[in-house]
């Protein structure tokens, strides 16, 4: 689970929670790549 807070004024929810998912799939892809690299990965 991933908990995100962040001021919202001025921006559309759906677009703000779109951008924090995007991120939050990069950040998550990035760590599974660098877990098959150190061969922790299952």
């Amino acid at each position: 689970m991933l908990l995100v807070a962040g001021d919202k004024s001025g921006v559309a929810s759906r677009r703000f929670y779109k951008s924090l998912i995007e991120r939050a799939d990069a950040r998550f892809d990035r760590h599974l790549a660098r877990l098959e690299e150190s061969g922790e990965a299952e």
